[in-house]
């Protein structure tokens, strides 16, 4: 793993299979990485926190990162529903076969490899979410109203479900 600082930000991208991957990206300049070095961001900074940083924000990021390459082309909400599926596939790929308590206990190495799928998905989520300018924050809270009353805590505290065995209330 590469880490880089420069002025302005850096782009974090890697090369798998020949194709471009990537999760979080500032303006950085051309040239930065040859195209097969992870260049990774500092995130020593407390600036690029979640405490920190908004969602507008993080949409401007992915916003740069599509329009500086030319690809909104490719990003119909079809393309980029299946793309952030593939996405997903790959994030369960590191919890496939493992027990519950192992997947809450990661090692560091395993937090990083997930934290990039995860931030592979939520770029995906952030790019329609520009592609058909979705509010994230308004479409969110609006869902959750909904899981809200859908979910009673009255009926659903500790239970996983409609199917779930425990009787309400226990």
């Amino acid at each position: 793993m590469q880490w880089a600082k420069c002025p302005g930000g850096c782009v974090a991208f890697f090369m798998r299979g020949g194709r471009l991957k990537f999760g979080v990206s500032y303006r950085a300049p051309v040239g930065l990485a040859p195209s097969n070095t992870l260049v990774k961001l500092d995130m020593s900074d407390s600036t690029n926190s979640d405490q920190t940083t908004t969602v507008d924000e993080l949409r401007k990021l992915v916003l740069d990162f599509v329009e500086e390459r030319d690809w909104k082309q490719f990003h119909s909400p079809k393309n980029l529903s299946m793309a952030m599926s593939i996405e997903a596939a790959e994030l369960m790929e590191h919890f496939q076969w493992i027990t519950t308590d192992a997947s809450r206990g990661l090692d560091e190495e395993a937090k990083s490899a997930v934290g990039e799928e995860l931030a592979d998905v939520l770029c995906y989520a952030l790019a329609i979410a520009n592609e058909l300018g979705l509010d994230v924050a308004a479409t969110m809270r609006k869902k959750m109203v909904k899981n809200r009353a859908k979910y009673p805590v009255t009926e659903f505290r500790g239970r996983f479900g409609y199917d779930d065995p425990n009787p309400v209330g226990e």
